[in-house]
């Protein structure tokens, strides 16, 4: 609830501001200006807030960080207001209008804070009422730079309103009436922040689980197709079985089967003219190993994808009891980082600790395509000492340093994803992707590290259950 005439004549009566000197204007958000007072006494800060449905002036001790970049507003009150001296403080008539009567270099300003609902504003006029510029530019209502704005016209020419018809809140708390405005209108504020941030992360939860969802379709289409694996193997059987009958050049072999029912039946198999018969029985069977291996990889994927899902659902479960902003603000960075090119699908599987994005490739191939195209030079690179296995990367996020939690995530994963994971401990390297480099005539995706540090793991059931399902 904003405040009322009454509220805000109460709270000017503690101000104290004629005379004074307007010291230093600073915008800490987009419906939040600070205005600094000098006076004899000391300074005085007051805070104006043009957020619909809590507008407000009043003292605030509270310290507030400007925007990097002053906005257009903010920087002409800097160029023209900054040093003027107050010369009078007056509320128009029985309206949620305040005038500070300023001067400076012998001009006179006239700045007016109107908390109207619905079209708060804030004007600066010179000594003619010409309007020099405004918070926000209105020129349908006449609140445009070049415009006449004089609020005691309008007050003069309408009905003046029911002293008795608003009452003064006394609100909560020590100190005086500013004070405990503030601590009133903060409180009320923390929980209007909580609930954006709720539902904002609600929004990237429900984005993200679609994500998955539509991976997993994709998954089960593909597990689809490698069902056909075990034919693979049969009709290299049936190549290798009737190599007589294939000529060089053949672009398919025709063959007469017999079912379990004694039905005959024709099967036509697709060769490769430009291989030897032999070969294109290989070719089959190069197939079936790919795709039984596909189907394992794929396998792999959707149990994470499942395991992941599982976790989003219940995060969202327990969203509206959840008061920690910093948790709320990291389930929305992950959001903005998945928004990039690094979080879509990606070979290997995906993980994430904090903040943290991990990618772990399983095989030659996934770790050489996650390091060609998916990782930068400061992302973190880890690999099993002593055992043949995945690599494991964390995607290093801007300002933020990787902390002990996400690297143990990233060690577990490299020695569960290992050959050494039997051995339930293993010994690790990890250093910086830019300290890599290829090994000339060594199997695809072999890299030599360099400045490399250890890193020991004992594989922790409770650690891997909370990464990739028990």
């Amino acid at each position: 609830m904003s405040l009322n005439w009454k509220e805000i004549d109460r709270a000017a009566g503690e101000w104290n501001l004629v005379p004074s000197f307007l010291q230093e204007i600073r915008q800490p958000d987009f419906q939040h200006l600070l205005f600094q007072f000098y006076t004899r006494g000391g300074g005085t800060d007051l805070l104006i807030s043009l957020n619909p449905g809590a507008l407000r002036i009043h003292k605030t001790r509270k310290k507030r960080k400007a925007l990097p970049k002053p906005p257009r507003f903010t920087t002409f009150l800097k160029a023209r207001l900054k040093g003027a001296k107050v010369t009078a403080l007056e509320q128009i008539g029985s309206e949620r209008i305040i005038r500070f009567d300023l001067t400076r270099g012998g001009e006179t300003f006239y700045l007016y804070v109107k908390l109207w609902e619905n079209s708060a504003n804030i004007i600066v006029t010179d000594g003619n009422h010409r309007i020099l510029d405004c918070f926000t530019r209105r020129p349908g209502k006449g609140e445009a730079p070049g415009k006449s704005y004089d609020p005691r016209e309008l007050l003069d020419a309408s009905p003046s309103a029911d002293p008795d018809r608003f009452p003064v809140r006394d609100f909560p708390g020590q100190g005086d009436y500013n004070e405990r405005m503030e601590l009133f209108y903060e409180d009320r504020e923390e929980d209007s922040d909580l609930d954006k941030l709720r539902r904002e992360a609600d929004q990237c939860l429900r984005k993200e689980k679609r994500r998955l969802e539509n991976r997993q379709e994709k998954l089960e289409r593909t597990l689809k197709e490698y069902g056909q694996a075990q034919k693979y193997r049969e009709w290299g059987d049936l190549i290798m079985s009737h190599l007589t009958q294939i000529n060089e050049g053949d672009r398919n072999l025709e063959l007469s089967l017999t079912d379990g029912k004694g039905n005959e039946e024709t099967l036509l198999l697709e060769l490769d003219p430009q291989l030897s018969p032999s070969r294109n029985g290989e070719r089959y069977y190069k197939r079936y190993k790919k795709a039984r291996t596909g189907e394992k990889l794929a396998r792999e994927e959707w149990a994470s994808l499942e395991t992941r899902l599982k976790l989003l659902n219940e995060e969202r479960e327990h969203l509206d009891e959840e008061n920690d902003r910093k948790k709320l603000v990291e389930l929305i960075t992950l959001e903005k980082q998945r928004k990039t090119k690094n979080d879509s699908p990606t070979p290997g599987l995906q993980f994430h600790s904090g903040p943290f994005l991990l990618l772990v490739g399983r095989n030659s191939s996934e770790n050489d395509e996650l390091l060609r195209h998916y990782v930068n030079g400061n992302d973190l690179w880890l690999h099993n000492r002593d055992w043949p296995g995945g690599y494991v990367f964390i995607k290093k996020l801007k300002g933020k340093s990787v902390p002990l939690e996400t690297l143990l995530d990233a060690g577990t994963l490299a020695l569960h994803y290992s050959r050494g994971k039997k051995a339930g401990k293993g010994d690790l390297y990890y250093t910086e992707v830019k300290y890599l480099r290829r090994a000339k005539g060594a199997p695809r995706g072999t890299v030599l590290p360099t400045r490399e540090k250890n890193l020991t793991v004992e594989l922790d059931p409770a650690r891997l259950a909370r990464l990739i399902g028990s």
